[in-house]
C-alpha cells in the first residue's frame, strides 16, 4: 500500500461486511456448544489477546484479504482489495482486548 491502514475507512467496510458474522459490537456468534463460536469474537474480553499473530497488522490484514467474507474469498479469488483488509485490521485492532503481558518472552535471547 502507498499509504498507512485507515481505522477509520475499516469501521467502514467493517459495518457494510463483517457485522453479518462478527457482530456490531465485535462480539461474534456463539456456537452450539458451549465454549464455542461460529464465528469468532474480534475484540472485547473473549477475542484473541494482544500478543497473538492476529494483533500484527500485516499477518491480520493478509489473512483477512485471503479469507474474508468466509466462504467466499480466497487466496486466489479475495473479496476485498489490498486497502480495505489493511483498514479493517486496523479497526477492528485499534479496539479493546486482552492484553497479554510479554516480558517473560524471549528471556534467554
Amino acid at each position: 500500500m502507498n499509504r498507512a491502514a485507515d481505522s477509520l475507512r475499516g469501521e467502514i467496510v467493517y459495518t457494510n461486511i463483517c457485522t453479518t458474522c462478527h457482530g456490531a459490537d465485535g462480539s461474534g456468534l456463539p456456537g452450539a456448544k458451549p465454549f464455542t463460536y461460529t464465528y469468532p469474537p474480534l475484540w472485547g474480553a473473549n477475542s484473541y489477546n494482544d500478543g497473538a499473530g492476529l494483533y500484527r497488522l500485516g499477518s491480520f490484514a493478509n489473512y483477512i484479504r485471503s479469507n474474508m467474507p468466509f466462504n467466499q474469498a480466497t487466496h486466489e479469488s479475495p473479496i476485498l482489495s489490498t486497502e480495505d483488509a489493511w483498514d479493517v485490521a486496523a479497526f477492528v485492532n485499534s479496539k479493546p482486548r486482552p492484553h497479554k503481558p510479554l516480558g517473560d518472552d524471549y528471556k534467554n535471547l
